[in-house]
């Protein structure tokens, strides 16, 4: 298979490709819309109160369905006032998700094999999939709702090209190469922003948990009042569930300090919750009262603390042979990785819920972008350098004899000698001990010289073998003008001359 030119599309062979292609990107958007679709249509054939009211039917179900798919690919749905463009991060994921696997399955039956047809063939899955988001942007436009078919092609694309691009190069081993062709503090600092990420998603996570656990009394009255059905009840939770990640993100607002809003003028920080009306949605019964915040939530402020420690012992320990200066370049690199990537990821979570006081909802991006870099990037940082400078209890002993064995007291051992010396200063003398030994003479290094000649007259007596071993663990023999370290050749030499 060749793509050296377009004209090459065009054979037998490559427009067989391109149905595989094409077919793969309308399979992994049809199948979530008809997912969707499907269980929007039963909630409202289920639902006493919707089916027979007038004016609603299984139309505007199917188009609710759509919209709420499109609201996955950061597609704003324009409404009377405004706007409704918050982003159901669970449904994304599940999108993401699909489409990587597609791409690793259009990889593999094109054999895709070099960069240059790898990027070709995104391209082709990439504008299929965005072919679809605005035909669903049509289908689903009323006088009431109206996605921007531009704003579809955009994000269908976008999504497509990153989630289909990296399956493929996943399938064929791209990916792992270019990986393994990162320098190494950049690997060590995505190593880092690696393990702090999932500290900090998995103490949001608790936190949100915890505290619907907490007001679970709350969230089954909302739900009572809204009478949803069997169908609509899976269909809320569902809803639920996909908005997960979004509250995610809110609580980490809430751990690192900015806090999020729920409307314009309201706030939920460690340092007060101010709430206005809040809509009829069991997930925010989550949220704690107005006044000060929870004393017991106060717990998750060291949660940035913990993801900044074991971000460091990461990054340092993901590239051992670095210099100290090397690990908090790395450890600043996985800082600014870090701001910039929560930053984004707040951006990409957030909307408006309505027009009016709810089109403020979540977190500042550039503020939680910023205290992301100063309370865990910085403290990744200072992990690293401090497990880089001084090394594990483990570890001292091969420190010392590192230490000794040099002559030279740079600046970068000074500070190792120190702290040797403090936590061990027997290992360190026992050790220059042994390396000034050598340069001693024969009444300084014998105190009895008369019974260590005798004793050395003793050792004669033995055996070739015995004598070898012991002197090729490094003994000292004397003789008359000073003593030298016998080899384990030289035992052998004299033993055959003997």
């Amino acid at each position: 298979m060749t793509f050296d030119s377009t004209a090459s599309f065009l054979r037998p062979h490559s427009r067989k490709f391109l149905v595989i292609c094409a077919t793969g990107a309308a399979a992994s958007a049809g199948f979530v819309l008809l997912t969707i679709t499907a269980l929007s249509v039963a909630g409202w054939a289920t639902d006493s109160s919707g089916a027979s009211q007038p004016g609603v039917d299984g139309g505007d179900a199917a188009r609710f369905a759509g919209q709420l798919w499109l609201l996955a690919h950061g597609v704003a749905i324009n409404v009377p006032g405004g706007q409704v463009g918050l982003v159901p991060g669970g449904l994304t994921l599940v999108i993401g998700v699909l489409l990587f696997q597609v791409g690793c399955w259009v990889a593999r039956r094109a054999a895709i094999d070099d960069p240059r047809q790898l990027s070709r063939v995104a391209l082709i899955f990439a504008t299929t999939y965005a072919g679809c988001a605005v035909a669903a942007a049509l289908a689903v436009t009323t006088d009431s709702a109206r996605p921007g078919a531009l704003a579809a092609l955009r994000a269908g694309f976008g999504l497509a090209l990153l989630a289909g691009s990296a399956g493929m190069a996943h399938a064929t081993g791209l990916l792992v190469k270019a990986v393994r062709a990162l320098p190494p503090w950049l690997r060590s600092a995505l190593a880092g922003c690696r393990a702090a990420v999932a500290v900090l998603v998995a103490g949001s996570a608790l936190l949100v948990a915890v505290s619907l656990a907490y007001h679970f009394g709350s969230a089954r009255a909302l739900l009572t009042a809204l009478s949803p059905g069997p169908i609509g009840g899976v269909l809320l939770l569902l809803l639920g569930i996909s908005l997960a990640p979004n509250a995610i993100i809110w609580a980490m607002g809430y751990a690192l300090g900015p806090g999020f809003s729920v409307g314009a003028g309201t706030v939920v920080a460690s340092t007060g919750v101010t709430l206005g009306a809040l809509p009829a949605f069991p997930l925010f019964a989550a949220l704690p009262a107005s006044g000060p915040a929870p004393a017991a939530s106060l717990v998750t402020l060291a949660l940035p603390a913990v993801a900044g420690i074991v971000g460091g012992v990461v990054v340092a320990r993901s590239w051992p042979s670095a210099s100290p200066l090397s690990v908090a370049g790395s450890g600043l690199a996985a800082a600014g990785l870090l701001g910039v990537g929560i930053a984004v990821l707040a951006a990409a979570l957030a909307g408006p819920i309505a027009p009016g006081r709810l089109a403020v909802v979540g977190p500042s991006a550039w503020q939680l972008g910023i205290a992301t870099v100063t309370r865990v990037g910085l403290t990744v940082t200072l992990t690293a350098l401090v497990m880089r400078w001084w090394p594990s209890r483990g570890n001292h002993e091969d420190q010392r004899q590192r230490i000794a064995a040099s002559g030279q007291l740079t600046l970068y051992r000074i500070p190792k000698l120190l702290f040797t010396a403090v936590f061990g200063l027997r290992g360190v003398r026992s050790t220059h001990a042994r390396q000034i030994v050598p340069h001693l003479g024969e009444e300084h290094r014998h105190p009895n010289s008369s019974e260590q000649r005798e004793q050395d007259g003793h050792r004669a007596g033995h055996d070739a073998r015995d004598r070898a071993r012991r002197w090729s663990l490094g003994r000292w023999s004397s003789s008359s003008v000073g003593f030298s370290v016998r080899s384990q050749a030289e035992n052998d030499r004299g033993d055959a001359e003997g």
